[in-house]
């Protein structure tokens, strides 16, 4: 994964979201104690995010979006995402019933692979590869913790 933070309120959010998952790292070649992801853990300690949003766009590589730049704005021009404080990549691949890799992966194995941390077969949702059973879903304890309600 890639994150290139744009302000403090971004970082604060990245780190919410990857350093307890120990996805944050100074990225290779970086040999400064003061590099991006230096910087990131400090907003995180110093002003810890409340809330977090995530947007995930679906079929949207770097080639889509550029290509969707280009065509509406020209090669100088820059769309409102651009402008957000985070840019992540990530990148999955489904999979068969007997668990063999399915590289054209679509939209419900995705989710799936996102919403509960196990690839499935496509056309599936949080069910699992082999016997089509439910998986549970990172919403469901998150629920249960009291999370996904705004404050009355």
């Amino acid at each position: 994964m890639r994150l290139i933070p744009r302000s403090p309120w971004a970082a604060t959010l990245a780190g919410a979201l990857l350093l307890p998952l120990g996805v944050v790292a100074s990225p290779p070649g970086t040999a400064s104690a003061d590099g991006p992801a230096d910087q990131m853990r400090r907003a995180i300690r110093d002003t810890p995010a409340r809330n977090v949003i995530l947007l995930i766009g679906d079929g949207m590589g770097d080639s889509e979006i550029t290509l969707a730049r280009d065509y509406t704005l020209g090669a100088d021009g820059r769309l409102t995402m651009d402008g957000l404080p985070l840019t992540g990549a990530y990148t999955t691949h489904s999979v068969t019933v007997d668990g063999s890799p399915t590289y054209v992966t679509d939209s419900a194995a995705a989710a799936s692979g996102w919403a509960t941390g196990r690839k499935t077969v496509n056309g599936r949702v949080s069910r699992t590869p082999d016997t089509n059973q439910p998986l549970p879903t990172i919403l469901e304890p998150a629920k249960r913790a009291g999370y996904g309600a705004p404050a009355a």
